[in-house]
């Protein structure tokens, strides 16, 4: 809760810790914590995955822009999205 903090420019990719699976409704998505090599750890959406095509702990996930995502129950502005692969 420090006053004192600083923007820190965190890699293209890192690697997926864990993961829970998000329902709204009959909607289903992926969200993750992903480990930087910063040694930071970030909570986000993760896209791309499917029931049948699930993310899995230690693979490699990259930063994508995100955009505003709608359900029945939410709106909510999604400022950035991790997907399967290596950043640019």
């Amino acid at each position: 809760m420090a006053l004192d903090v600083e923007p820190l420019r965190l890699s293209a990719a890192g690697t997926l810790y864990s993961f829970t699976t998000i329902r709204h409704g009959k909607a289903e998505t992926y969200g993750g914590y992903v480990d930087f090599p910063e040694k930071v750890r970030v909570f986000g959406h993760l896209a791309g995955f499917t029931p049948e095509a699930p993310p899995k702990c230690d693979m490699v996930v990259s930063v994508v822009p995100g955009k505003a995502q709608t359900a029945e129950a939410t709106a909510a502005a999604i400022d950035y999205l991790f997907v399967e692969g290596c950043g640019r």
